[in-house]
């Protein structure tokens, strides 16, 4: 394969070379480019319109270009400022001053895709998307709108987390989340949810971000491009950066306010009422009353946000000064998220060569209650199945003491708060025209503090008594602190001869990071029930809820854990021939090290080469088909090829026993994520754990190609990636089992096609319309999987025995389950004794979740002072494991279990004999009655199934019914299942696993925004101000497609890890409206 790609990058190569031109301008031209406030402005491109792109500034604003004649016409583009046309008739230095880009509410805007030096493709997003989008979670504002970048957001209320995976999984156990970087300063993305045994999603720190503070994304897919994070950007980088650098001169004042409401959608479609009366089934007895009343579970949802920001700026200084306050309910009872941020922002030029560059973040949230989900004892159902038959009204008033339902569902309190401070400080020293020198660094340090409770319940006795059950209470707290902190420094060289130029960085950074967690476990002295005369309940609370009447259960205390650290060295180099071909190469060399007692793992030393090509073809190919002038307004060829990589270290290793939530934290509900110490271990227990790291190349071939001055922008990517999975299993404390017990290496594929198209079908001067459509497909195969035991690894997720599996004839995406139906040779399903489904008891493949495609199309239009911009967020295929469908098919409570339970319904009839006595001769006689509420299973009894005495091994029911014959009385013996029996024995050990696996397309409306500008002049009348905008903004408002059965979420994922192809009891979609006012003074 490495000699394929060698091969392939030399034709490349070669190619690229024969179509450099041969003849270039003579005429030199230099100069520098300044913002409105006379800073300098690297990177902004200047072209010409017949020649095309001339060259770019260095990081000191200047330029030096060659031109064929004077005079000549030249223009000057930077994303973010307003392009700026020149006439220049003599060869004079010249200094050009750019405008800041006026901001708009919901602006489509695409920066940066046609880099002309770039060898890769990367994605830029203006920071106005993310705002008044009334997420909690802000992140979820990228969804749908990043060609590669596939979103799920967990249905665990407010308070949870983001999946978030570019071009396609990758990791086997570590996070296949992207590493989040803000103003430098990276933000561990981790992954967090339930699994099939419940839990809860808590998030991660990405839903603190203040997205009123973002100025611009950057999305860097490709391994040339995340290369300058070596160790940490195998799975993409998602860069922030800030607001404070373009702040209009003097003082000014910004302030957003907004609030929003949101109501759950969506139930799962049960039985209705009119089918209820026809059927007999004593488990539906409380539904006809739970479906009535099912959105009264949930309550409406609600957000409010304020953000004042103040900025200063003169010549040599520029301050920003920001607070956000961010109030967030979601539908389940209690469950909320609430935040501030406070942030400063300042630039200080010292000297013309000489400036720094200062970021101070401070966050405090608290998020309360995450909702359970998951499992049985779940949210998502409202307050019903639970247990059948529920009594709905038991849980009515959300009073955790009515009963164990209501204790399961409102009973438990958690409570986590966090304080976030992050710093960065970034100096620039421009020794010279062409040399410069950056060196800075930053610092994160982060706590979350962890309060739970449960207190007891009253079990409703007959007559005048009731128990209390205080022996599932309990009282815990745990206090979670993490700290990091990196230096860098690095030289930037710029030369520019006549026909070249070259740019070279030499870098150096050193990262590290650690962590640690205390905690205290509290339950009950009496731990036993006491039964109480009803109106007793105030005493039993007195009595056994206080905390005082509760004793220290375990503690614990785990210090300088999750220790890792990086040093990393780089040397990337740029060059530039003539006006059309651009090449770069580099390198950095990073040394991981996580924990001393694991030999050679514990100190990793990775390299990462780079090497791409770019050719700007737009003139040749404009002259050799002769295309009208202004057809072909820009054309790039690119090419690159480089290595990534990603160290996980030490992971819990997931397996029947030692579940991937299961931690040694006595007593604690909510705390999932792991803290090792220095010697492998999880505190009070030793745990069989693994060690990994990926190492993996890339090779992206790609066009741009840009029609009628930027009316139509075209971009096509392709890109091969073979990742290299190497895992380790160990054994803690690692003093005493410092080597390995099993290694396996996975080497995985992952090839996919992106295409980005942005069209302006009309742009008038009072009437525009700009539309974006992004495409993106991943494949991925496991090419060798080598391991000294077994040829799977089940590590990535699983649901009700159904696992995603990798193995060496499968993907990521494969679904196994040996609870498939076991079948015969001729495909026939097999029944046992029962008539239930027989389970195969070897893995079977029941699905593949793999998407065929993602997209994303938005369109904004504009008209004088309105703006109406629309989202559309799709999945075209891949498979979703459904655990709700599951259980309420199992419990006969879904729309379609309606078969079979009455004649009308397609029930069958069974006769049931019984006995009563003869009132004239005292005799017993057999009296039938008549139902037709009975289904006949399809398929054959296994062998050795013996019925009324006779083997049935290998026959159908019919089959069966007549070798066993009839009774005395001329009825067959055999009779069929009732409907309530045969729903019933879809349960989680029979051979039913593919019933519930369904394909998951959808087309999703994300969101609608209706803005409007005020008039400037009305602006100042009216509010003494100089901008003021309002707005309207619909998010998450239902499906256009979806082909998932029965209402179900086709965003029901219960956590953001490789499991993410399940959907189980997760909590309904919410479709919410809010509004906004923009005020800048």
């Amino acid at each position: 394969m490495l000699v394929m790609t060698k091969t392939k990058i030399l034709y490349i190569t070669i190619l690229f070379i024969l179509c450099i031109p041969q003849a270039w301008a003579q005429q030199i031209l230099q100069g520098r480019v300044v913002n409105e406030y006379g800073t300098f402005l690297p990177q902004v491109q200047i072209t010409d319109a017949k020649e095309g792109l001339l060259g770019s500034t260095n990081l000191k604003g200047s330029f030096r270009i060659t031109v064929s004649e004077f005079p000549c016409t030249i223009t000057f583009k930077k994303a973010g400022y307003e392009v700026k046309t020149l006439t220049v008739e003599t060869s004079e230095l010249l200094k050009v001053e750019l405008a800041k880009q006026s901001e708009s509410i919901s602006e489509v805007y695409i920066l940066g895709q046609s880099n002309h030096d770039k060898a890769y493709e990367t994605a830029h997003l203006d920071g106005s998307k993310l705002i008044n989008s009334f997420e909690a979670n802000p992140i979820n504002s990228l969804r749908g709108r990043v060609a590669g970048l596939q979103m799920t957001a967990t249905a665990g209320g407010v308070t949870s987390g983001s999946g978030m995976v570019i071009r396609g999984q990758k990791s086997l156990v570590g996070s296949n989340q992207p590493l989040i970087v803000i103003d430098g300063i990276p933000i561990e993305n981790e992954t967090s949810g339930a699994n099939q045994n419940g839990g809860q999603d808590w998030g991660n720190a990405l839903k603190n971000l203040n997205m009123y503070d973002i100025d611009n994304v950057q999305v860097l897919k490709s391994a040339a491009a995340a290369i300058k994070y070596g160790s940490r950007g195998m799975n993409g980088v998602i860069e922030l950066y800030t607001k404070g650098n373009n702040s209009p001169e003097g003082f000014t004042v910004e302030t957003n306010l907004g609030g929003s409401f949101g109501k759950a959608f969506s139930m799962p479609e049960l039985l209705n009422n009119e089918t209820i009366q026809l059927i007999n089934d004593n488990r539906l007895a409380w539904l006809s009353t739970a479906s009535d009343k099912y959105y009264n579970s949930f309550d409406v949802a609600n957000s409010q946000v304020g953000n004042i920001a103040a900025s200063y700026t003169n010549d040599r200084t520029k301050l920003r000064l920001s607070y956000t306050a961010d109030y967030n309910k979601g539908t389940y009872v209690r469950n909320t998220l609430d935040k501030n941020n406070l942030m400063l922002r300042a630039n200080q030029l010292w000297t013309k060569k000489f400036q720094s560059e200062l970021g101070l973040i401070y966050n405090n949230s608290t998020s309360r209650n995450a909702p359970s989900i998951g499992a049985q004892k779940f949210a998502s159902l409202g307050r019903t199945f639970m247990e059948y038959p529920v009594d709905f009204a038991a849980a009515s008033n959300n009073d955790p003491f009515e009963s164990e339902s209501a204790w399961h569902l409102y009973g438990h309190q958690a409570k986590k708060s966090g304080d976030t401070f992050r710093a960065f400080l970034q100096n620039s020293w421009q020794i010279t025209d062409d040399l410069a020198f950056k060196f800075g660094g930053n610092y994160s340090d982060q706590n979350t503090r962890t309060q739970e409770y449960a207190g007891g319940f009253f079990e409703r006795m007959l007559g005048n008594q009731s128990i209390f059950h205080q022996e599932n209470a309990y009282r815990n707290r745990a206090n979670e602190t993490g700290k990091d902190w990196m230096l860098k420094g690095e030289f930037n060289y710029r030369l520019a001869l006549e026909k070249q130029q070259f740019h070279a960085s030499l870098g150096y950074d050193y990262w590290q990071s650690e962590g640690g967690i205390n905690g205290q476990s509290f339950v009950p002295n009496d731990a036993n029930f006491h039964i109480f005369k009803n109106g007793g309940e105030k005493q039993a609370i007195k009595k056994f809820e206080g905390a005082e009447n509760m004793r220290l259960l375990n503690q614990f205390t785990i210090q300088h854990a999750n220790q890792k650290s990086i040093h990393g060295a780089h040397l990337l180099v740029n060059y530039q021939y003539g006006q059309n071909f651009y090449a770069n190469a580099g390198t950095r060399v990073d040394q991981v090290k996580t924990l001393k007692n694991i030999s050679k793992l514990g100190n990793l030393t990775q390299v990462y080469p780079s090497f791409g090509l770019s050719y700007l073809y737009g003139s040749a190919l404009q002259n050799w088909l002769k295309l009208p002038e202004k057809t072909l307004t820009y054309a790039k060829l690119r090419a690159n090829w480089a290595y990534t990589g990603n160290v996980t270290g030490l992971y819990h290793y997931q397996s029947a026993v030692t579940d991937d939530l299961e931690l040694p934290y006595p007593g604690l509900k909510s705390v999932y994520k792991p803290y090792y110490s220095n010697s492998g271990t999880w505190g009070l227990r030793n745990y069989q754990t693994g060690f990994s790291y990926e190492y993996a190349r890339e090779l992206e071939l790609g066009t741009d190609v840009s029609l009628w001055s930027n009316r139509l922008d075209l971009h096509f990517t392709w890109y091969q990636r073979t990742i290299d999975n190497y895992l380790y299993d160990m054994i803690s404390p690692l003093e005493q089992f410092n080597k390995p017990l099993r290694d396996v290496h996975a080497k995985v594929r992952n090839q996919g096609l992106e295409i980005l198209v942005h069209a302006v079908p009309v742009q008038s001067k009072s009437f525009s319309w700009h539309s974006t459509l992004n495409l993106a497909r991943n494949n991925n195969k496991f090419l060798a999987l080598t391991s000294q035991s077994t040829a799977d690894l089940s590590n990535l997720g699983s649901q009700n025995d159904v696992s995603l599996v990798a193995s060496v004839n499968g993907n990521f995406g494969n679904l196994l389950s040996s609870y498939a139906p076991k079948t015969n040779a001729k495909g026939q399903a097999i029944l046992n004794s029962a008539m239930e489904y027989v389970p195969a008891g070897e893995a079977k493949v029941i699905g593949n979740t793999l998407p065929k495609w993602i997209a994303g199309f938005e369109n904004a239009l504009t008209y004088k002072n309105f703006q109406v911009t629309a989202l559309l967020d799709a999945k075209i295929g891949g498979d979703i494991y459904s655990g709700t469908h599951a259980l309420l098919y199992q419990r006969g409570v879904l729309a379609n279990t309606k078969f079979g339970r009455s004649k009308e319904l397609g029930g069958v009839e069974r006769k049931i004999a019984t006995f009563q006595e003869n009132p004239e001769s005292g005799e017993l006689e057999t009296i039938y009655k008549s139902t037709f509420d009975g289904i006949i299973p399809q398929g054959v009894f296994d062998q050795q199934v013996y019925l009324h005495g006779k083997d049935v091994s290998g026959l159908s029911f019919e089959e069966a019914r007549k070798l066993i014959g009839k009774d005395a009385n001329g009825e067959y013996i055999l009779q069929p299942l009732t409907a309530s029996d045969y729903y019933e024995g879809f349960h989680e050990r029979a051979g039913v696993r593919d019933r519930s696996v369904f394909e998951n397309t959808y087309i999703a409306l994300r969101e609608v925004n209706l803005g409007y500008h005020l008039p400037s002049a009305l602006a100042r009348k009216w509010l003494h101000a100089e901008a003021a905008q309002v707005g309207l903004v619909g998010r998450n408002l239902g499906y256009i497609y979806k082909n998932l059965p029965y209402h179900l979420n086709p965003d029901g994922f219960y956590n953001n890890k490789n499991g993410g192809s399940f959907e189980y009891a997760s909590l309904l979609p919410v479709r919410t409206f809010g509004m906004f006012v923009k005020i800048n003074f």
